[in-house]
C-alpha cells in the first residue's frame, strides 16, 4: 500500500473506533439531549442536574463545552460558589467531576478572574475547593 493510501484508510478507522466509542458510551440520541441542555446551565444547581442525567457523556467536544460553562458559572455565580460546596459534598461522583473541570482549558482572562476569586473572596466552608482551585489553575 502506497502512503497515500494509507492515511485516508487510517484516519476512516480512526474515525469509527472514535464514533463507536462515543455511542457505546454515550447514544446519539442522548448526545442530542446533552447539547440541548448544556446550553441551558444557568447555576450551580442546573449543573448538577445536568450531571446526574448526562454525566457519561463527559466526553471530547460535551466535556469541551463543559469546561466553558463551569468557567462562566465559577466567574458569575462566584457569590454562590458555597451552593456548589454543598452539592459537592452531597454528591462525591459530582464532586469529582468538578474538580476534573478545574483546568488550563480555562482562558486565560477567565482563570485570573477564578484564581483571584480563590485566594482573595473564598467564602467560609469553602476552603477546600478554594485550595484545588488554587493548586489546578496556578502558572
Amino acid at each position: 500500500m502506497s502512503a497515500s493510501a494509507i492515511l485516508p484508510t487510517f484516519c476512516i478507522i480512526l474515525s469509527l473506533l472514535l464514533a463507536s466509542r462515543v455511542t457505546a458510551a454515550c447514544p446519539r440520541e442522548k448526545i442530542d439531549a446533552a447539547d440541548y441542555a448544556v446550553a441551558s446551565i444557568t447555576d450551580w444547581n442546573h449543573l448538577h442536574v445536568f450531571f446526574t442525567k448526562f454525566s457519561d457523556c463527559d466526553d471530547g467536544y460535551m466535556a469541551s463545552d463543559i469546561d466553558d460553562i463551569i468557567e462562566a458559572l465559577f466567574i458569575s455565580q462566584w457569590d454562590k460558589v458555597s451552593t456548589l460546596n454543598s452539592i459537592m459534598a452531597a454528591d462525591p461522583a459530582f464532586n469529582a467531576f468538578i474538580i476534573r473541570h478545574v483546568n488550563e482549558a480555562y482562558s486565560m482572562e477567565g482563570g485570573e478572574t477564578i484564581l483571584k476569586n480563590a485566594v482573595n473572596q473564598c467564602p467560609a466552608g469553602s476552603e477546600n475547593l478554594c485550595r484545588i482551585i488554587r493548586e489546578r489553575l496556578k502558572n
